[in-house]
């Protein structure tokens, strides 16, 4: 972290409240990453760092973790943005490849005529990842 002690400063440079979040943020971060904005907001709240997780606090936490980020204080892949994700038209090599893909995508739903149905709810999304990798794993592709 002494890289938040030599950090080049432009104008005024950071306050020390801000420098403050900025080293609270890389500790959590540290145990917690990756992590979203709103996750780090989170424990800076339950921490009693931020007074409130209002629009102004999280904008000012997202702020100051791109300044983080583009000084070198914090690494780029501990903070992530689960809501969005790279859109990418579908393609394949050939037409054998596409049929492959439909098989594996084939999954017969067993729920349909169920009148209680299960859910999984996860406040950190890989988590969430790790779970429906493993359930996944278990459905049969082809039933």
């Amino acid at each position: 972290m002494s890289a938040l002690a030599t950090a080049p400063r432009r104008g005024r440079g950071k306050s020390a409240k801000s420098l403050e979040l900025i080293a609270a943020a890389y500790t959590i971060l540290a145990e917690i990453q990756p992590a979203s904005v709103r996750a780090v907001c989170y424990q800076l709240f339950i921490r009693k760092l931020l007074d409130s997780m209002s629009k102004a606090n999280t904008g000012r936490v997202s702020t100051l973790l791109t300044y983080a980020r583009k000084m070198g204080i914090i690494p780029w892949a501990w903070v992530v943005d689960e809501s969005r994700e790279a859109e990418r038209i579908a393609s394949w090599d050939d037409p054998a490849e596409f049929g492959e893909s439909v098989r594996r995508q084939y999954r017969k739903d067993y729920w349909a005529h169920q009148s209680v149905r299960v859910e999984v709810w996860s406040e950190k999304a890989p988590s969430a990842a790790h779970s429906r990798r493993s359930w996944m794993s278990t459905a049969s592709p082809s039933a």
